[in-house]
């Protein structure tokens, strides 16, 4: 277990990718949410958890959440700054969980 600052750690869940970039409509977040059970909605991870999985590699996403997508009506709609700079924020948890994962190999 790797303590990071300020950082929820949630070790299972559904990922959905979707193509990009772009962002979700309210009704594609929905559907992730409610039809497909999705706590993640991303763009790259698909296509590396399947040639992993060809090539007989272990595989996790560690996925640095930005934002709750346009479902969460109580927080504010997704734009491209607010995701850089939440983005920004998360360089140092990756660095801090990287380092610490190698300690563990």
């Amino acid at each position: 277990n790797i303590a990071l600052p300020d950082t929820k750690v949630f070790p299972t869940g559904t990922y959905v990718t979707m193509e990009g970039p772009q962002f979700s409509t309210r009704a594609e977040s929905n559907m992730h949410r409610k039809a497909w059970d999705a706590q993640l909605i991303g763009m790259t991870a698909g296509t590396e958890a399947k040639l992993a999985r060809e090539a007989e590699i272990a595989y996790c996403i560690v996925g640095l959440v930005t934002d709750y997508d346009c479902w969460h009506e109580a927080e504010a709609n997704v734009d491209a700054m607010s995701v850089i700079e939440i983005l920004k924020k998360n360089g140092n948890n990756v660095q801090i969980f990287t380092g610490e994962v190698v300690k563990q190999l």
